[in-house]
């Protein structure tokens, strides 16, 4: 199901490469990545002496004889209490807790985090802790009687993945069952929640395709990045986004008449819900009355975290309503657009009348307070006051981009990525006498293709 390209370190070696690839002819790429270093800059608060004993403990983490041991903090758990449960003297933990304290508040350790120890026949020489808020560890080493900690960047590489399925009840099942991961789902969910409801516009035999970074550190993959190309085929659509790097990470995805795909709206205010309840005339199900129900229900676990459709001001914040319950009404600005939110178990912390909300900001969560039968999200939108069918609110795009600019984004990244999800995984070839790349620049790169004379 997926494909991954590699960079090499050096021109030689991607040269050579290219040279076994000439040799092949026209060989398919079933399993190639590319890879790129993160930034290294690791800076340290103790000078040049700190950095001189954090070279002699990389050697010192080399060495044959250390013995490691690990386990992870628990919960409830101390450092100093991890120490003792590991056999470490009294009068090493405190040189230990003393060093740790430089880099980090050892009372602030979360559980779960992974500690190693490494011993020699001296006894306990250094302690190794993931650092639970940068992408590094803290490494501290005995230097004669005490301990001295230093922050250590532990190398990421990133590689390019590709994923593809058919639809047979859902693109999540599709995913999951081709060992794909919850994460990887909602990052492509992400790209098109603005444009498609997954749980209402997905049909049995649609198709999907896809390629996401991915983020390895020590030959594990710790995260995944951006979706750098994607397309949805449905039914009587086909949505294809590119993304477009505006620089330092940042960046939107855009379709071929240069429209980003992120809107001033979200469809719905989270991704993986279903409709328990639309729009329109129904029967109470508490009630029992006829009336009109002027949102949709959306059935989710209670405690799901809401997040505010769009970029407003809130207009209410109110508990305890006879009918939304907890509920919250955000005004959004100029468009027109107005989003109610009903039966929270609670509204979130700072969430009250007069407070700006940023799109995607967390407002509440879903519960059952008011005339409900259980926990859902009752979800309003109003346009110039007047009550609409959310399923059919279309918001406008945040970015567009033409003249020059798209006509350079079109030929220079969006037909190359739309090439890679035409032509599938088992397809990708190297056609070194090729007049242009099919590749993506970045993918082009990596084997210097070159335009024929």
């Amino acid at each position: 199901m997926r494909t991954e390209f590699s960079s090499k370190r050096s021109r030689i070696t991607a040269a050579a490469m290219v040279v076994a690839l000439l040799l092949a002819a026209l060989i398919a790429i079933a399993t190639t990545t590319y890879k790129y270093k993160s930034n290294q800059d690791s800076s340290s608060a103790h000078g040049d002496s700190l950095a001189a004993v954090n070279l002699d403990s990389l050697s010192l983490r080399e060495r044959a004889d250390i013995v490691w041991t690990s386990s992870t903090l628990r919960k409830g758990e101390t450092l100093s209490t991890y120490l003792d449960r590991m056999d470490v003297v009294d009068t090493v933990r405190a040189p230990i807790i003393r060093a740790i304290r430089e880099e980090i508040d050892p009372r602030k350790l979360p559980a779960g985090i992974e500690i190693e120890l490494g011993w020699d026949l001296s006894g306990l020489v250094c302690v190794d802790l993931s650092h639970p808020r940068r992408n590094g560890e803290i490494q501290t080493t005995r230097v004669n009687d005490e301990f001295v900690a230093a922050y250590v960047v532990i190398p990421t590489d990133t590689l390019l993945s590709f994923h593809e399925g058919v639809v047979t009840s859902s693109v999540y099942e599709a995913l999951i069952e081709n060992g794909g991961s919850p994460q990887l789902a909602v990052s492509f969910f992400e790209v098109f929640q603005f444009t498609h409801y997954f749980a209402v516009d997905t049909r049995r035999g649609d198709r999907f395709s896809f390629v996401i970074e991915e983020i390895w550190r020590e030959g594990e993959r710790v995260e995944y990045g951006r979706v750098l190309a994607a397309r949805y085929a449905g039914e009587f659509d086909t949505l294809t986004a590119v993304f477009k790097d505006s620089g330092e990470g940042a960046g939107e995805h855009f379709d071929s008449d240069g429209e980003t795909f992120r809107r001033d709206l979200l469809r719905v205010p989270f991704p993986v819900a279903r409709i328990s309840s639309t729009y329109g005339v129904r029967r109470h199900p508490v009630t029992g009355k006829v009336r009109m129900h002027h949102g949709v229900d959306l059935k989710a676990d209670r405690g799901t975290p809401v997040v505010a459709a769009g970029a407003g001001i809130v207009e209410t914040a109110d508990w305890n309503h006879p009918g939304y319950g907890n509920w919250v009404h955000v005004k959004h600005g100029d468009s027109g657009f107005e989003t109610r939110y009903g039966h929270f178990q609670k509204i979130a912390k700072g969430i009250r009348k007069g407070v700006r909300v940023e799109q995607g900001d967390v407002i509440g969560y879903v519960g059952s307070t008011g005339q409900t039968t259980g926990p859902h999200l009752h979800y309003e939108v109003f346009r110039d006051g007047q009550r609409i069918d959310p399923m059919r609110v279309k918001g406008s795009p945040i970015q567009r981009i033409g003249g020059d600019e798209l006509a350079e984004f079109i030929q220079s990244t969006y037909i190359p990525w739309s090439f890679i999800l035409d032509v599938g995984e088992m397809n990708w070839q190297y056609d070194p006498f090729a007049g242009r790349s099919p590749m993506p620049m970045l993918l082009a790169g990596v084997f210097m293709a070159q335009d024929s004379p």
